[in-house]
């Protein structure tokens, strides 16, 4: 956008480099020194025995990301690299190391799939993800400022619904973002959402390289700021912030330092998105639910993403099939249709927070021009919907079956069983 510029903490997997121009004027991330850069992987080369390097995709502070083939499976891959001075320190190498593993576990369709964990000869840490095509939402946002509601729902419900997954396993991702966002075209479907850098942001520091601290400026929850106790709830906030951005094309807070955004609460709050926006169509309960993800005070904001997920079905939004189920679907088998839809309501939720409504028997508005259509007759039907067949088929059929019965009156009448017939015919009717 013209208004500010990305600094993408790693590039989007399977996109190519985008330049990120002059320094912007409004920091994205939390300032840090300069540090060497990652390792540089030189092509054809051998990474852990099985990944043949291809090319380099691109590099953000973090490392650097390269499309590699497996020499096995003949199957593409995105290939990460750490920096050295990370993977040096053993606290940060092994929580990467965990928190990789429990990426891989969680098993949802809308998460990045990580595939291998290892290290180059030169002792650099590197994970092995899937690779995809497609751009990130970061990438769309350049292009077109901001998105209508309608694929704007469909992008956050797949996002909420990703994160409640890893929420489940104990997984925060504290730098959501609409660069760790990643939009996969999908023939006949609207685009897949793939949820980048799971395990990587609690590896993201501030100067020192204190974990404590992630995130980018602008996305960041005043507790994640203050390095105070993050849960659920952290991602909430980073959520409400890319629904802001994504629907009015700007960010609803101005924030330039970690202190700034640790004082949000003593900040004016943000204007609903319908205002700052006036062309927008925006249902209430959208409306309501981005400003409650924005509550600087966590307590304030929805409790889990369940309640978000809810909310944003209340919106308009309609529950989106797994790649499973997509699948079954195509190959004629019955799905039990558990992960299309949301996860139930939690039993606890605030009285602000939507409630599904009791079910009922569906009121019908019939319209009068399909009930007269339902009072056609058989023939009526046929005439004005079914295709009009070859007219001289029927015809044959006909002449065919009159020239039978002809025959074989004839030969009644020949042999005298006509007559007799009649005969008994009038003993029967007594005339």
């Amino acid at each position: 956008m013209s208004d500010k510029s990305r600094d993408p903490s790693l590039p989007p997997i399977g996109a190519e480099p985008r330049d990120t121009g002059p320094l912007p004027a409004l920091p994205r991330t939390a300032s840090q020194p300069s540090r060497p850069a990652a390792p540089v992987l030189v092509p054809n080369s051998l990474i852990g025995g099985r990944y043949r390097v291809l090319q380099l995709l691109g590099e953000g502070g973090m490392g650097r990301v390269y499309s590699a083939v497996h020499v096995d499976l003949e199957k593409r891959f995105a290939l990460k690299v750490l920096r050295p001075e990370l993977c040096d320190e053993p606290a940060a190498a092994e929580l990467f190391r965990s928190e990789a593993r429990a990426a891989s576990r969680i098993g949802h369709p809308n998460i990045i799939e990580v595939t291998d964990f290892g290290r180059t000869d030169d002792g650099s840490l590197y994970i092995v993800m899937e690779h995809l095509r497609g751009e990130s939402l970061a990438a769309r946002l350049d292009r077109v400022r901001f998105l209508a509601t309608e694929p704007s729902l469909r992008i956050l419900l797949q996002v909420a619904q990703a994160l409640g997954a890893a929420h489940a396993a104990g997984i925060v991702h504290r730098d959501l973002k609409p660069d760790n966002v990643f939009l996969v075209p999908r023939e006949g479907d609207d685009d897949l959402v793939k949820i980048l850098d799971f395990g990587v942001a609690r590896v993201r520091g501030g100067a020192e390289g204190d974990v404590g601290i992630s995130g980018t400026l602008g996305y960041m929850s005043p507790e994640q700021a203050s390095g105070g106790e993050q849960d659920a709830r952290t991602d909430v906030f980073s959520f409400g912030v890319m629904a802001y951005e994504m629907l009015t094309g700007m960010l609803p807070y101005e924030v330039f330092t970690l202190a700034s955004a640790v004082t949000l609460a003593g900040r004016p709050r943000p204007a609903p998105p319908s205002q700052a926006r006036p062309s927008l169509a925006l249902d209430p309960t959208l409306d309501q639910l981005v400003l409650r993800c924005l509550e600087p005070d966590s307590a304030r904001r929805p409790s889990s993403m369940q309640e978000v997920e809810w909310c944003l079905v209340a919106a308009g939004a309609a529950p989106i099939a797994t790649i499973a189920e997509r699948d079954a679907r195509q190959l004629g088998l019955r799905t039990s249709g558990a992960l299309a839809t949301p996860a139930p309501a939690p039993a606890s939720m605030p009285s602000t927070a939507f409630r599904p409504p009791p079910a009922q028997e569906p009121k019908l508005d019939l319209d009068p021009v399909a009930v007269a259509s339902a009072r056609l007759t058989r023939r009526e039907r046929q005439a004005r919907y079914e295709p009009p067949g070859d007219p001289l088929v029927p015809k044959l059929l006909r002449l065919a079956a009159w020239g039978v019965a002809a025959v074989v009156v004839f030969e009644l009448w020949r042999r005298g069983g006509l007559s007799s017939a009649f005969v008994a015919l009038r003993k029967t009717l007594g005339l």
